[in-house]
């Protein structure tokens, strides 16, 4: 018995040592050359959230050599180490830090080769895997010429990607409520000298008018404090709400071609203050839910249009999760036009 506590006792010692030993070897091999190389990369490029941006795009050689090495199927691979273990999220967070509030290059995809800053954003949008699926959809229906409308445009990431395919002779209107997320989607729109994209500082509702809207500590989830509080609400604040409607109309733009909707919940609101532009111009239309799957469907049917979720083509928009998204076309012009085969329906 004495001995098999001795055993026990030395064997904790020694699990003791050997992680003080990893924990001194991290911080020499990781945690410190990390802290060095932020401490070097700081001051350059800098974006400042007041929307000031660099005066000419210099992007960082170091950053871009290790982006345009994270290939999809690398990502993935890590994506999966990171939910396996807590070491490898915490140091996968740690170097993503250091692409924040840089200028890049999107890596891949529909805007591959476009100037973006994620600001407050993700790594994952650089690399060009961020929602890849809304990504290869903006791909596929958008071309030269045609005018997009990006709701709850975040920090323009979508917005930039629409604005090179629609060219020149195309249009964007990127529209968010927070303050930050305008600095953000001005800024990327200045890096590539974008002449197309007119950036919008309201919200979108079903009836003109002001609105409370709770800010996030992340900014991408602040929403309208009528819809719900945001998760890490850290303050309210006033903004304007439009409709669509009342926006094209008030500005003269030209009625949109395809409408992304990204509102976290304000969804059907949005789509009511939308219908005469909806039942004019029949734009196909991409909404992430966020949980207002009986509300959408039912408005979108009531103006002839098909719905599909673009996760899962085969499912149904009540089978659509939170953040799942549907793809919506008026039900006359789709069995006219040929679509991409991953689109018909």
């Amino acid at each position: 018995m004495f001995s098999r506590r001795i055993s026990t006792i030395e064997w904790t010692k020694s699990l003791l040592m050997l992680t003080s030993a990893f924990a001194a070897l991290s911080y020499f091999l990781v945690e410190k050359p990390f802290l060095k190389l932020k401490d070097r990369l700081d001051g350059r490029n800098h974006f400042d959230h007041g929307g000031r941006p660099p005066g000419t795009y210099s992007p960082i050689p170091l950053l871009e050599s290790i982006l345009s090495l994270v290939s999809l199927r690398r990502y993935e691979a890590i994506s999966r180490l990171r939910n396996r273990s807590p070491f490898a999220n915490r140091l996968a967070v740690r170097v993503g830090n250091l692409f924040r509030n840089r200028n890049l290059i999107i890596q891949r995809g529909a805007g591959k080769g476009v100037r973006f800053n994620p600001g407050h954003g993700y790594i994952s949008q650089a690399l060009g895997t961020w929602e890849p699926d809304v990504i290869d959809t903006l791909g596929e229906i958008l071309k030269p010429g045609m005018t997009f409308c990006d709701i709850g445009a975040n920090n323009g990431f979508f917005s930039i990607i629409g604005a090179k395919l629609v060219g020149p002779d195309g249009a964007v209107y990127a529209i968010d409520p927070l303050p930050v997320n305008i600095g953000e989607i001005r800024n990327n729109v200045r890096l590539n000298d974008f002449r197309n994209v007119n950036v919008y500082e309201i919200a979108m509702g079903a009836v003109n008018g002001k609105a409370k809207l709770s800010v996030s500590a992340n900014s991408g989830m602040s929403r309208l404090a009528d819809v719900s509080d945001a998760p890490d609400c850290m303050r309210t604040i006033d903004v304007d709400v439009r409709t669509l409607d009342a926006l094209v109309e008030a500005n003269g733009l030209r009625d949109p071609d395809f409408i992304k909707i990204d509102a976290e919940g304000a969804e059907a609101f949005i789509l009511e203050g939308a219908v005469n532009v909806i039942q004019r111009s029949h734009p196909v239309l991409l909404i992430e839910l966020h949980a207002t799957n009986q509300a959408v469907e039912r408005i979108l049917t009531r103006l002839g249009y098909g719905i599909k979720p673009l996760e899962n083509p085969e499912g149904s928009i009540m089978d659509v999760g939170m953040t799942g998204h549907i793809v919506a076309r008026w039900a006359a012009r789709a069995a006219e036009d040929r679509l991409p085969e991953t689109q018909q329906f």
